[in-house]
Formats: structure tokens, sequence, C-alpha cells
């Protein structure tokens, strides 16, 4: 029985052991890895933002542009947008 009391003393060392771990892995995730989600996060909501903002240009655009195309009544207005996503240096 004395070697049944030990070996289970010893599991439950083993759980504790494995409990500290995961309590300190969960810590350090929060503490690292959510911070790096949340700038991923708000990068991707940026980008978003300036997505959202070109497209509402292109309407506008279309929008204004319909008005001096000469084009019948109905027919389709289409501005071309185009632009960089990054600056090239000059060489």
């Amino acid at each position: 029985m004395a070697d049944g009391l030990d070996t289970l003393g010893e599991a439950f060392e083993t759980l504790n052991d494995g409990a500290k771990q995961l309590y300190e892995g969960n810590e350090q995730f929060k503490s690292e890895g959510l911070d790096q989600l949340k700038e991923k996060v708000d990068l991707g909501v940026g980008e978003l933002e300036t997505l959202q903002s070109v497209m509402d240009e292109i309407k506008a655009m279309n929008k204004e542009y319909a008005s001096y195309s000469g084009a019948p009544e109905g027919a389709t207005v289409t501005s071309r947008y185009v632009f960089r996503t990054k600056e090239e240096s000059s060489k």
C-alpha cells in the first residue's frame, strides 16, 4: 500500500508540474502572443480602411464623370484607378 501511495504522490506532483507549466505558458501567450495578434489585426483594419477610402473615391469619380462623359442616358461610366502599394526608390 505504501508503494501505491508513493506512486499516487508522484502522479499528483507530475499533474501539479504540468498545471504550472500550462499556466505559465498561458500567461506567456497572453503577454506575447496576444500583443502580436493585436498588431496584425490593427494592421488589417488599417488596410481595410484605406481600401474603403479608395473605393469611395472611385465611386465618387464615377458619379462625377458620368455627367461629363456625354454618354446616353443609362450608359455605364467606369473610372480606372491605379495606385502603388509601396514606394520605389529612384536610382
